[in-house]
């Protein structure tokens, strides 16, 4: 691979300060580009007027729109125009809203990469939004696909697919995370408390749990419309992003999305995954670590599946040993070598 260092440009949703995948995926890889020598800037949206318009952190170039530009097109459009220049000798990364540089696709037709992180949260997939990815796609040299669900339900051939990375801890790699599940069931729920999480599903799969007096516990990470429910069957921590302590305590994690998926499976965790469409189940099941995990569509199957797993222990051991060796594949920095090596393609 090409070694010349490179000029990166970002244009994303949010950025720091804020939390999410996005973000998270952002930081993990900017951290390891500018640790390869590269330079790396990033040009998001204000989210608080408090924070400063353009500021270094952590060795990047943070450029924000103001804060008037969220979800404003016609002021959006405004300051990119204004402010081209931003985008000049520099490899472009445009993650999720290619819609904010529309007036340049002139000038920056071929000249950009793509990168798709999820989906709209609306199923059926409305065949606009299709049309608005598949336009955007052919005017991008090249396309990043965050799960290869995404070409399955909007159409465009990615350049790669990827899936975000996670660090295995040390003392998971000598197996100490993998253990026996005792009497007592303790779950963990990582995401945000709302439907599109497919919150009903799981609050139906712990009512199941009740109702057949099965001694056990869940910690909710996150928060969200479904907060008061969830206290019924234990403690909602609100959003805590730092959460290797409590996966550690955990017997069980219930996640829908890749990056948490990722971090269970990085503590030798079996995974419980719920969907309710086509999408999410393509969503889930095309995940490379999807046989070291638990995948249904109903509290009743997944119910059965636990069951199983419960009564035969050396099942569940390698399940835990499974879902270790899948996360040891996903490095932060084998995701960065894949920016690099597209990178070094403009």
């Amino acid at each position: 691979m090409n070694q010349d260092k490179l000029r990166f440009l970002h244009i994303a949703p949010r950025y720091f300060p804020s939390k999410g995948g996005v973000e998270t995926h952002l930081a993990a890889i900017n951290a390891i580009l500018i640790a390869n020598g590269h330079s790396i800037s990033v040009v998001t949206t204000q989210q608080h007027p408090e924070e400063s318009l353009r500021e270094i952190h952590d060795g990047i170039e943070v450029i924000r729109l103001p804060i008037e530009c969220q979800n404003n097109k016609w002021e959006t459009w405004q300051w990119f125009w204004k402010n081209r220049t931003i985008l000049q000798d520099k490899k472009v990364f445009v993650h999720d809203v290619a819609w904010q540089i529309l007036p340049l696709l002139p000038q920056f037709y071929k000249r950009f990469c793509l990168v798709f992180h999820g989906w709209e949260g609306i199923f059926p997939v409305p065949y606009k939004n299709i049309l608005q990815r598949r336009f955007f796609a052919s005017m991008a040299a090249y396309t990043l696909h965050v799960g290869a669900f995404i070409e399955e339900f909007y159409g465009d051939q990615p350049t790669e697919v990827i899936y975000g990375g996670v660090e295995v801890p040390v003392i998971n790699k000598n197996h100490s995370a993998k253990k026996a599940v005792a009497d007592h069931i303790k779950f963990l729920f990582i995401g945000r408390l709302e439907k599109v999480n497919e919150l009903e599903l799981y609050l139906e799969f712990f009512q199941l749990l009740a109702k057949k007096r099965v001694n056990f516990s869940v910690t909710w990470i996150g928060d969200g419309s479904y907060r008061d429910t969830c206290k019924k069957f234990g403690e909602v921590t609100g959003m805590v992003y730092d959460v290797q302590n409590r996966l550690s305590n955990a017997d069980f994690v219930c996640a829908n999305s890749y990056l948490s998926i990722l971090e269970a499976q990085a503590q030798a965790k079996v995974v419980l995954s719920l969907y309710s469409n086509p999408l999410k189940e393509s969503y889930l099941k095309k995940f490379p670590g999807a046989s070291a995990m638990l995948i249904a569509s109903s509290a009743d199957e997944l119910n059965l599946k636990l069951t199983d797993l419960l009564s035969n222990k050396s099942h569940l051991l390698q399940l835990q040993t499974a879902a270790q060796k899948v996360a040891e594949t996903f490095s932060w920095k084998k995701v960065a070598s894949i920016y690099e090596k597209i990178a070094n393609r403009f």
